[in-house]
């Protein structure tokens, strides 16, 4: 699993998520896997569920929410 924030996250998530699956590790993108709704709560319920978490943090993202808690 792996998120992203701003400018340049996604690009890079993406890639990361083809080279996963071509050695064969189960992704989940939350811009690809999750649907209208209660995205938060989605999204922490996949995170709880994997065996490993992949955050991609890229420069500027002082502002972002990590854990419930504002930095």
């Amino acid at each position: 699993m792996h998120s992203y924030r701003r400018v340049g996250g996604s690009d890079f998530a993406q890639l990361l998520k083809v080279c996963f699956q071509k050695v064969g590790i189960d992704v989940f993108l939350d811009v690809d896997n999750l649907g209208q709704g209660q995205f938060d709560e989605q999204l922490w319920k996949r995170i709880n569920a994997a065996k490993n978490v992949v955050l991609v943090w890229t420069k500027g993202c002082e502002c972002c929410s990590v854990a419930g808690m504002q930095r």
